[in-house]
């Protein structure tokens, strides 16, 4: 995935090893858009978003969730939760990036 974005020039990627992390980072960067695995070490996706929107710095990050479970019901709870959109997987790395920036897009449209 990382790889993925890695290739397009138009992506200031940040990688981060666990949601405690990509916490701290989003605090202090407010990165344009999160994009965050449901499943992760020491913290779900979901509950990281919850963290996240405690925070008046951070409430408004727009969040895409990556899942493996692609059932409509997780899905739907995972769009309920805010997200931007949800992404399942497998998905084609090639349009990958693209996909990523027409959220982005999307999400700067649509702001307040």
């Amino acid at each position: 995935m990382a790889f993925s974005l890695a290739l397009n020039p138009a992506i200031e990627l940040t990688s981060c090893g666990d949601a405690r992390e990509a916490i701290a980072v989003a605090t202090s960067r407010a990165p344009d858009l999160i994009l965050c695995d449901v499943v992760m070490p020491n913290m779900s996706g979901p509950a990281m978003l919850a963290r996240l929107r405690e925070n008046p710095n951070t409430a408004k990050i727009p969040f895409v969730f990556i899942t493996a479970n692609a059932r409509a019901k997780e899905v739907g709870m995972l769009k309920a939760l805010c997200s931007v959109a949800v992404i399942t997987k497998p998905f084609d790395p090639i349009m990958f990036a693209e996909r990523i920036l027409d959220h982005l897009r999307f999400v700067r449209e649509h702001e307040d």
